[in-house]
């Protein structure tokens, strides 16, 4: 009985590095999510291949919050041509508890490049992230 209790609450539980240590998270922990892609022109019958770049998709999280910068997971869902990527960037650092900051703003940005060759077709990138959503700290 024991043993099914402590499998239980190992399958309905995570644990979620954030600020250098190991937290309980619920599988209902709040989290942000961002999805970027292009498509490229197809390459044609001269073999010039054509690239994409998409716009930036920014996800910031709302007052009193940051985001878990170890907690990112996600990359690149689907891809076609000579170069597919996905570029991660954070911004806006906050202090949470001294000399420790974490970001409130994730940008994600899709890349590709369509594929060599005579009429070898279009190229495209669909990249999504996820992030936990952490509270700041209370100061009294």
């Amino acid at each position: 009985m024991i043993r099914s209790i402590i499998t239980s609450v190992a399958a309905a539980t995570i644990f979620i590095p954030i600020w250098g240590t190991f937290v309980w998270a619920s599988p209902d922990v709040a989290t942000l999510s961002a999805v970027s892609q292009c498509t490229t022109d197809g390459t044609g019958g001269d073999g010039v291949r054509h690239a994409c770049d998409s716009e930036v998709q920014t996800v910031t999280s709302p007052d009193g919050y940051v985001l878990a910068q170890n907690s990112l997971s996600g990359g690149l869902t689907s891809g076609n041509g000579s170069e597919q990527e996905c570029h991660v960037s954070w911004t806006n650092f906050v202090e949470v508890i001294p000399n420790v900051t974490q970001p409130k703003t994730l940008k994600v940005r899709a890349h590709s490049r369509s594929p060599k060759g005579h009429w070898s077709g279009r190229g495209w990138a669909i990249c999504k992230y996820t992030v936990i959503l952490a509270p700041l700290p209370h100061t009294n």
